[in-house]
């Protein structure tokens, strides 16, 4: 099996991981023999495998077949479920969150992004002021940071400038096998940050500050 287990975060958020190591028709016959739809138009392996493996992954989670539906913000939920969703994937991982209270984050890279050469579009002049030009991993954070706090915020028309209403407040540059907790905001409003090195990716959580201080009941936790 590919699922890769959950991971339960400081708010409470439940994430569930999917490793897309087998190839699309192995994923096929696994979706056959968990009687999930089997149509996908997709012409590239990897989003064949991106597709199926959702699939694959919201049946673990929910234990039925689950469609994720997405709104006019390309936000993901399941018709007729309160619990809040966050999805992210790169090549090799795919990655579903969800929270029963609040919105919340994530973002998933493999290393090696070529961040440097759009420096301009998503840092502002106090992010470049700290960040060194030439630090490869440090702009790869920044940019997971503000990608995984956009998709908290939820709502696109709500970020008019990306560099300037998105912060990113400084960290210290981790290596890999190293797990980071920094912070960012919001308009203003802070946000909590985690962000993990693995051996191929590098994963970014985030949600409101405010929201560390709840004692919730999470839903959708599963074990291997």
């Amino acid at each position: 099996m590919a699922y890769a287990g959950t991971k339960t975060y400081i708010d409470g958020t439940v994430l569930h991981r999917w490793v897309l190591c087998e190839p699309s028709e192995q994923m096929l016959a696994m979706c056959a023999a968990e009687e999930l739809p089997l149509d996908c138009e997709a012409r590239s392996e990897y989003r064949r495998q991106e597709i199926l493996g959702e699939r694959l992954l919201m049946k673990r989670i929910f234990g039925e077949y689950t469609p994720l539906q997405h709104n006019s913000d390309d936000e993901p939920y399941v018709e007729g479920c309160p619990a809040h969703i966050t999805i992210a994937h790169t090549r090799g991982l795919l990655c579903i969150g969800l929270n029963a209270q609040h919105r919340m984050g994530i973002d998933v890279e493999r290393y090696g992004r070529r961040v440097l050469g759009v420096r301009d579009f998503f840092l502002n002049d106090g992010e470049k002021a700290w960040l060194r030009p030439d630090d490869t991993l440090g702009h790869m954070v920044a940019w997971m940071a503000k990608e995984a706090i956009f998709k908290a915020v939820g709502v696109r028309d709500m970020v008019d400038d990306y560099a300037r209403d998105i912060v990113v407040n400084p960290f210290a540059t981790p290596g890999k096998g190293q797990t980071i907790t920094h912070s960012g905001s919001f308009k203003g409003e802070p946000y909590y940050l985690e962000t993990h090195m693995g051996d191929e990716f590098m994963l970014t959580f985030t949600c409101e500050r405010r929201h560390l201080n709840k004692k919730e009941t999470q839903l959708f936790c599963t074990t291997i």
